[in-house]
């Protein structure tokens, strides 16, 4: 697999601090394919939700902390991909 430049910046910047990062781009340039494979490196400590299923739209409406996994030792990684579809997104 090919290593994603912006892998080492999340990784240095966003994980040790516990931050939140939003990555944006032109389609098809590898957002997706970066965000799994940030999550593949936790060993799956972590969750890739994508707002185009419908189980992660009901989930959200209900309850949105429902998405985030139960924290332990490490912060877990919560990937929200397509969330932009999301109504009031930012709130």
């Amino acid at each position: 697999m090919i290593e994603r430049q912006l892998s080492r910046v999340l990784a240095g910047l966003c994980f040790p601090g516990r931050k939140m990062a939003f990555v944006s781009g032109p389609r098809q340039c590898g957002k997706t394919t970066l965000a799994k494979m940030l999550l593949a490196r936790r060993q799956g400590r972590g969750r890739y939700w994508n707002w185009d299923s419908v189980e992660l739209r009901r989930l959200w409406a209900k309850e949105p902390r429902a998405v985030v996994p139960e924290a332990g030792a490490e912060v877990p990684l919560v990937i929200l991909d397509e969330i932009h579809k999301a109504r009031a997104w930012k709130r």
